[in-house]
C-alpha cells in the first residue's frame, strides 16, 4: 500500500481528528490572510483618498484662480510704477514737483515678460488748466497697454485714437459734454467718447487722451510720470518678487500696490490654500496613524493564531500518535524505516493544510470585498501556513519514528 492511501484511509478513520486540524489550518490562513488584504486595501484606498483630495485641492485652485482673476479685471490696475519719492497723490497736486520717467522704461518691461504681471499700461499724469472750459483737469495721455500675458486676455484700458478723449465724471455730469460732442483743449480738437463713471477719487476729474498727443501739449516728448499694471495671482510674497523683478529692469522706481482690497482677496485665496492643503496633510497623519494600529494589531494577531495553530496542531497530532502506537509497531515489525514513519505523520500534516489554506485564503478573501490579490496573500500565506503545519507535526512524527516495535509489540 502507498504512502498516500495510508494517509488517506487514515484521515478517514479519525476524519474529526483530521477535520479539526482541517479547520484549525483554514482559520489561521483565513485570519492571516484577511489582515494583510485589509491592510493592503486600507493602504490603496488611502492612496485614492490622498488622490482625489489633491485633485479636488487642484480643482479648487484653478477655480480660486480664474475667480481672483475676474475680480482683480474688476478692480483694474493694482499696482503702480512711480519714480522713487514720489506719493500717488502728487500726480494731481500742481504744487507737488514733477518726476519722470523715460517711457522707453514700459517698453522694456512689456519685452521683458514678466509672469508676476498681466498688463502693463504707461501714462503721463499731471494737471492743468482747461481754458476752454473754464475750469482745471487732470490730463492723462496714455497709448494703451503695451503688454497683455495672454493674447486670450482683454486689455483692462482701450487704446485712445488721437483726437479723441475720455472725460471723468466731474466734468460731464452737468451735462455740458456728452459722447460724440467736439472739444477743444488747448486749441487742440478732440471727441468725447467716453463718459466715465463715477469713482469717488481724483479720477473723476481726469481727461485721457492719447499719449503722444500729451507729450506734445505737455512739452514731455519721450516722458511718462507712472506705468500702471495688474498683478497676477501669485504666491502670498508676490508683491516682495515683483518689486525685485521690476527693481533688476528699471532702476529708480517704486512699485506701490494701490488695492488693499486685491490683497485681502490674495491673502484669503492663499489661506484657503492654506487650510486646504493642511486638511489634505491631517487626512494623510490619520490614515498613517490608522494604518499604524492596524499593523499593529495584526503584529500581534498573527503571532497569536499561528502560535495557537502550532500548539493546536501539536496537541492533535501527539493525541494521534500516542493511539497509534500499535499500529506504529506493526508497521516497524513489517519493515518500515523510521523515515517512512517520519513522512507518514508528516505527510498526514501537508494532507490536512492543504485543504485548510485554500479554504482559508478563500475565506479570508471573501471578508475582504474589493481587495486585489497580493503575493503576500496568494504565495506567502499559504507556504507559512504549510510551515506551522509541518512544524507543528515535526515532534509528534519524529517520537513516531522512533518507537520501537518489539515493547509496543510485547504491549
Amino acid at each position: 500500500m502507498s504512502l498516500w492511501r495510508l494517509i488517506w484511509q487514515e484521515m478517514l478513520h479519525r476524519l474529526g481528528s483530521s477535520l479539526a486540524l482541517v479547520a484549525i489550518m483554514a482559520l489561521a490562513a483565513g485570519s492571516i490572510a484577511a489582515q494583510l488584504l485589509l491592510l493592503q486595501e486600507h493602504t490603496r484606498r488611502t492612496e485614492q483618498l490622498l488622490a482625489q483630495k489633491g485633485r479636488e485641492l487642484k480643482g479648487m485652485m484653478a477655480q480660486l484662480e480664474d475667480d481672483y482673476r475676474k475680480i482683480m479685471l474688476k478692480l483694474g490696475f493694482n499696482l503702480l510704477i512711480l519714480p522713487e519719492g514720489v506719493h500717488p497723490v502728487d500726480l494731481y497736486d500742481p504744487q507737488a514737483t514733477p518726476h519722470f520717467l523715460p517711457e522707453e522704461y514700459a517698453s522694456r518691461l512689456a519685452n521683458s515678460k514678466l509672469a508676476t504681471i498681466n498688463h502693463v499700461l504707461p501714462t503721463l499724469t499731471q494737471p492743468i488748466e482747461w481754458p476752454e472750459m473754464g475750469r482745471r483737469i487732470v490730463l492723462v495721455g496714455a497709448p494703451g497697454e503695451v503688454y497683455i500675458q495672454s493674447a486670450g486676455q482683454k486689455p483692462l484700458q482701450a487704446k485712445i485714437p488721437v483726437g479723441q478723449m475720455m472725460v471723468g465724471h466731474e466734468l460731464w455730469r452737468d451735462g455740458k459734454l456728452k459722447v460724440g460732442a467736439t472739444v477743444q483743449l488747448h486749441g487742440q480738437t478732440f471727441q468725447v467718447v467716453t463718459l466715465l463713471p463715477a469713482k469717488g477719487n481724483w479720477d473723476d476729474l481726469t481727461v485721457w487722451i492719447d499719449l503722444k498727443t500729451a507729450q506734445e501739449l505737455l512739452g514731455r516728448k519721450g516722458q511718462i510720470n507712472a506705468i500702471m499694471g495688474l498683478e497676477c495671482a501669485c504666491e502670498p510674497d508676490r508683491l516682495v518678487r515683483i518689486r525685485a523683478e521690476i527693481g533688476r529692469l528699471i532702476p529708480g522706481v517704486q512699485v506701490l500696490e494701490l488695492s488693499s482690497s486685491a490683497i485681502t482677496r490674495a491673502e484669503a485665496r492663499n489661506r484657503a490654500a492654506t487650510q486646504a492643503e493642511a486638511s489634505i496633510r491631517q487626512e494623510q497623519e490619520y490614515q498613517v496613524r490608522l494604518l499604524r494600529q492596524r499593523e499593529s494589531f495584526a503584529a500581534i494577531l498573527i503571532p497569536v493564531v499561528i502560535s495557537v495553530a502550532i500548539i493546536m496542531t501539536l496537541t492533535l497530532m501527539l493525541l494521534n500518535v500516542r493511539q497509534r502506537r500499535y499500529e506504529i509497531g506493526l508497521f516497524r515489525a513489517i519493515g518500515f524505516r523510521q523515515r517512512q514513519i517520519l513522512a507518514l505523520f508528516l505527510g498526514k500534516a501537508l494532507a490536512v493544510a492543504v485543504p485548510g489554506v485554500v479554504l482559508g485564503v478563500a475565506g479570508g478573501i471573501c471578508m475582504v470585498p474589493g481587495a486585489t490579490f497580493e503575493r503576500a496573500v496568494w504565495l506567502w500565506t499559504p507556504l507559512g501556513i504549510l510551515g506551522v503545519s509541518l512544524l507543528a507535526a515535526w515532534l509528534p512524527a519524529l517520537l513516531a519514528s522512533q518507537e520501537e516495535p518489539a515493547p509496543l509489540l510485547q504491549e
